[in-house]
């Protein structure tokens, strides 16, 4: 395992280190390797730091369930993001067994924290609605009173701090950001997040339960493509000795953010922590489709190591994605390529 260990960090040493320094006045993680603890909370950051962020985007991540429910290798899920991390674990009926958060933004990082936390506190779902979209400090603090030798030291300090409370209640509790989220799917005239949301559904709800409750939600602040946050990957995989079944980028592989040249980098140095039949996936917004409002319908494809490991690149998938998200309805038709698996429907 050592020789396996000291082949990753030879791998990664030559990736530029893309450290945040603003945001490590913000947020740090711990120095502490063997229990991987998430990042510590030194202050609650700016909601002009991205604040708009933890609310999901991605409606209709039902599009996803077609691989999510059949996925080739149990394991790891990495996401970027707060919802969607969430929402895909509680949706691989069972096959994900540890989920990772990794992310740049401070109010993204806390959001999953705070998250993970209400999830281990919980006694079931409808105690888990009460203290996610109701209770206030005095209740929250009442509960964690019952359920002190319960919870590890990290979600205890998170909870008992009540100035992390206050960003949740404005954020999170009292946002009206979060209605198409914080109410049944039937009431959304877009029938937003229909048979995914864990806060309505006991089955996808006692998966996120169980996993926060046996401490396999981790948590980190980070860049995607800096060796530090490559290695606190790599030690979450040694450690649980688990490989990567989902690598999910979100929309991070435009060129607006990472860039396809940058992914394609970063994902052939994530092939040591994956299987072959592992899958990467790539969210991106078919402009051919659009909602009732007008809105362009987010879509998802995915690849798995194998394939990019036979062809050496996922360059092309992306450059194909990113030309359907410039089609108009009326003169483009939708991408499929036999190399590639495409769950667009």
């Amino acid at each position: 395992m050592q020789r396996f260990f000291n082949f990753i960090f030879l791998s990664l040493i030559s990736l530029p280190l893309q450290a945040a320094l603003e945001c490590s006045k913000i947020l740090k993680t711990s120095s502490a390797p063997v229990n991987l603890k998430s990042v510590s909370i030194l202050q609650v950051p700016a909601a002009d730091r991205g604040v708009g962020f933890i609310v999901p985007n991605e409606t209709q991540p039902l599009r996803l369930k077609p691989t999510l429910s059949h996925l080739p290798v149990q394991g790891l899920l990495l996401s970027v993001g707060t919802e969607r991390g969430f929402i895909s674990a509680a949706m691989a009926q069972g096959h994900i067994q540890g989920l990772v958060f990794l992310d740049l933004n401070p109010n993204v990082v806390l959001f999953n924290l705070m998250n993970k936390a209400l999830l281990a506190l919980a006694n079931d779902r409808n105690d888990y609605l009460h203290l996610r979209l109701q209770a206030d400090f005095k209740q929250l603090q009442n509960q964690l009173a019952k359920k002190n030798r319960l919870l590890s030291k990290e979600n205890l300090n998170l909870l008992k701090r009540p100035e992390l409370w206050a960003w949740w209640q404005q954020h999170v509790q009292n946002s009206s950001a979060w209605l198409s989220f914080h109410r049944p799917a039937e009431q959304n005239t877009d029938a937003s997040f229909k048979e995914v949301n864990y806060l309505f559904d006991d089955h996808l709800f006692a998966t996120l339960s169980s996993l926060a409750k046996t401490d396999r939600i981790f948590v980190y602040q980070g860049d995607l493509l800096s060796h530090e946050s490559l290695m606190q990957i790599s030690r979450v995989s040694e450690y649980l000795d688990l490989p990567y079944a989902l690598i999910d980028l979100s929309n991070s592989w435009q060129e607006g953010y990472m860039g396809h040249e940058s992914t394609n980098a970063l994902l052939k140095k994530l092939m040591p922590f994956a299987q072959p039949n592992s899958l990467i996936n790539f969210s991106y917004m078919n402009g051919q489709y659009r909602n009732s409002k007008g809105e362009v319908i987010f879509f998802y494809s995915s690849l798995s190591f194998k394939d990019l490991k036979s062809s050496s690149t996922a360059i092309p998938l992306m450059q194909n994605l990113a030309q359907l998200e410039k089609s108009k309805p009326q003169t483009q038709t939708g991408f499929r390529n036999p190399r590639f698996r495409d769950d667009m429907y």
